[in-house]
């Protein structure tokens, strides 16, 4: 019982911290290389970013010749580190999520909850990477107006930002309770198997869906503290 307690008192500290919460050394390790490739590309994002945004504000308005490429550079830009971004927020589990009812949730509801969220963001990256994947063949031969570099460049930061999230999230289920991550997954297998054999009656509400999806399905993830 002490040793529960202190495990708790210690997991409590990692996550106000900011740190992953992870316990076992390999996914430690797994997580923190993560880490190492994405911040540093991140943080040299930033800069480049606002020296792109500074040197087309200063073309335009002191120069009176704008740059015809630092919007679209800095849009591209933008959207890498929107994605690697998440990335890190989702590893120092900083992302912006509902902890109105977390907070009443005792440390072994605490427990099931970490492993429902994670589940949850994983069938969600595991259910757009394929379509993304389909894109980014798509946009191989599509090229930006202004630096003429294929659009594929761009759609990329939306796959690697997906795979990077669903690689944590597979460590978090890793590093969790083997029982509780079987008995979830299992679930959330029924769960999505009765969606999909169900998908005829949900194409004949119409608009209803939408009520179904953002009222209930998303508001549920919502409540329970999915990142959002």
């Amino acid at each position: 019982m002490a040793a529960t307690t202190s495990f708790e008192r210690v997991r409590a500290t990692q996550l106000a911290a900011g740190s992953s919460g992870l316990r076992r050394g390999w996914t430690i390790a797994v997580d923190r290389a993560i880490g190492w490739v994405v911040d540093p590309i991140a943080a040299l994002l930033i800069i480049v970013e606002v020296g792109i945004l500074a040197s087309g504000v200063f073309s335009r308005y002191v120069l009176h010749n704008a740059l015809t490429w630092t919007d679209e550079l800095g849009t591209i830009l933008f959207l890498w580190l929107t994605m690697l971004g998440a990335v890190m927020a989702y590893q120092r589990r900083q992302h912006m999520r509902l902890t109105a009812l977390l907070r009443y949730a005792s440390p072994a509801q605490k427990e099931w909850l970490d492993v429902v969220t994670a589940t949850i963001v994983g069938i969600f990256c595991l259910e757009l990477l394929p379509a993304s994947a389909l894109f980014l063949k798509q946009e191989v031969i599509d090229l930006t107006p202004a630096l003429s570099i294929p659009r594929s460049d761009v759609v990329l930061a939306i796959v690697a930002g997906l795979g990077l999230i669903l690689a944590v999230s597979i460590l978090r289920l890793i590093d969790s309770d083997w029982k509780k991550v079987a008995i979830v997954l299992v679930a959330a297998a029924i769960v999505c198997g009765g969606f999909y054999e169900g998908r005829a009656i949900f194409a004949g509400l119409g608009n209803w869906n939408l009520v179904v999806f953002f009222v209930l399905v998303v508001g549920a993830c919502v409540a329970i503290g999915v990142p959002i």
